[in-house]
């Protein structure tokens, strides 16, 4: 196996946290058998993680695995210690010994964001969202979502069940309120089923697996639904959005 190396921190920093001597961590993964090996170590909360892997070039496997081990260690310091705390890696050394700053970004999601962008309605949009706790939380989960890969399925759903309460806070069904959001975000229902129906374990607490490519068709589809919300919103939240517009997404 090839050899990378995690570097981050655990923060806040002034909580100062030191693990050494850690076991060593071997995942196996249950579909290709494939081994990684893992070795962990936090000196004054800084974080080292040396990754024995079979694929060294899958960024994404790495470090979902990599961020695993660290947070497995310092969520049970943070349980013990009742204390407020996460990791972030930053870096990844690969296997020349290159060193390189770590961005997770998904390139599909920016083109799916047209409500508002960093140069044309960014204060209206941050109005928007200041002055709703519930969106507020909405828009939080969605970027939770893609910064820790195994929240992605949970978040999306409650972050598209959020949005459908906004719209319809009064309804006397779900199934009211559900229809009531398609239809002014024109959205078809199997659109919304493929977040729903695959998180539904997960949110009542049992962990299954989702797999990697599902997971991401999960997030692409919440932000579309999102922005199409806020371009609801834009226009006084009150009329569907214009079909011309906005076609009707479905499966």
């Amino acid at each position: 196996m090839a050899v990378i190396h995690f570097l981050g921190r655990v923060l806040p920093a002034i909580a100062n946290i030191t693990l050494h001597d850690m076991p060593r961590i071997k995942w196996v993964d249950g579909n290709t058998q494939a081994t990684w090996l893992f070795d962990l170590d936090i000196t004054d909360s800084n974080v080292r993680i040396k990754c024995d892997t079979p694929v060294p070039d899958d960024l994404a496997a790495n470090y979902m695995r990599a961020l695993d081990v660290a947070k497995s260690a310092v969520n049970l310091v943070a349980f013990q210690s009742g204390t407020g705390l996460t990791v972030a890696l930053e870096k990844q050394i690969n296997t020349k010994g290159v060193e390189s700053s770590l961005l997770i970004v998904d390139p599909a999601l920016p083109a799916r964001c047209t409500a508002f962008d960093m140069l044309r309605e960014f204060g209206a949009a941050y109005k928007l969202v200041i002055a709703s706790p519930p969106l507020f939380m909405i828009l939080d989960d969605l970027i939770v979502a893609i910064t820790l890969p195994h929240a992605a399925a949970v978040n999306c759903a409650r972050a598209v069940d959020g949005i459908k309460h906004l719209i319809s806070p009064n309804a006397k069904t779900e199934k009211a309120a559900w229809t009531n959001m398609q239809a002014a975000l024109n959205l078809k229902k199997d659109y919304l089923a493929y977040i729903t129906a695959p998180s539904a374990e997960p949110r009542h607490g049992k962990r299954t697996r989702i797999e990697g490519p599902v997971a991401t068709e999960m997030v692409h589809r919440s932000w579309s639904i999102m922005n199409r919300y806020l371009e609801y919103l834009t226009r006084g939240g009150t009329q569907p959005l214009p079909i011309s517009d906005f076609p009707l997404l479905t499966a």
